[in-house]
């Protein structure tokens, strides 16, 4: 069941070691970090079927 958060939520900091973030800043670095590694894979994956 897919959860949304209000605009409120997204604005909820907190903080992982001495970086300060709040969720949606988190949000927007994950996703965009993980992008970077998908784009990272598909180059691989398409290298080994040429």
């Amino acid at each position: 069941m897919p959860v949304f958060l209000s605009d409120d939520d997204l604005q909820h900091s907190f903080s992982v070691g001495d970086q300060g973030f709040t969720l949606e800043e988190f949000f927007e670095d994950f996703i965009g970090h993980d992008k970077h590694h998908q784009e990272q894979i598909e180059a691989v994956v398409s290298a080994e079927k040429t």
